[in-house]
């Protein structure tokens, strides 16, 4: 019953060694099997580790460049409110040079008068010289303040406009209270 493949067989397994007719039992693959299935474990645990670290790069390189963004954002925006500030600044001063010249045209124009319906008569605020009603003067005086309001008349005049708005509201309600009183 044995045929040439069986007495091959045999004669193969004799040319084995101990160590290969090892590798040939069920135990054998089964271990060696088992073994291969724990290393591809290990290498697959880390794969998702080294994935892992590299999303947290990721997401950490996001982070730092979102900061950075941010931190140019703020760094524009402090330059702009520096250079807001020193215009300011500079408008101040010039203001401030302008100012006593302001006030003294004001003088001439007004010839050192504070009593309102003269003041009024002076800057052109009434038509006539003649004697006015308290109510209209009190029109006259709300108009001018709505003239001359310095945020009202900031919006499109010069620097010296601006200024000279401001001396006039002034001189206007120092005289307007004085008549009042």
């Amino acid at each position: 019953a044995e045929g040439p493949s069986a007495s091959h067989g045999k004669e193969h397994q004799s040319f084995m060694s101990p160590q290969e007719r090892i590798k040939e039992t069920d135990d054998y693959k089964r271990a060696d099997e088992e073994e291969w299935n724990r290393r591809n474990e290990v290498i697959r645990q880390q794969s998702l580790r080294a994935k892992l670290i590299r999303e947290k790069k990721r997401e950490q390189n996001l982070r730092v460049e979102k900061q950075k963004e941010s931190n140019l954002r703020i760094e524009k925006r402090l330059l702009e409110l520096k250079t807001q500030l020193s215009a300011s600044k500079k408008q101040v001063e010039e203001a401030d040079t302008l100012r006593p010249k302001i006030r003294s045209h004001l003088n001439r124009v007004l010839m050192g008068s504070k009593y309102f319906p003269v003041v009024a008569q002076r800057l052109g605020l009434t038509k006539t010289s003649g004697p006015h009603s308290e109510a209209e003067l009190t029109k006259v005086y709300r108009k001018a303040l709505l003239k001359y309001h310095p945020d009202r008349a900031s919006r499109t005049s010069t620097l010296k406009e601006k200024v000279y708005n401001e001396e006039v509201f002034k001189v206007l309600q120092t005289a307007f209270k004085a008549f009042k009183h």
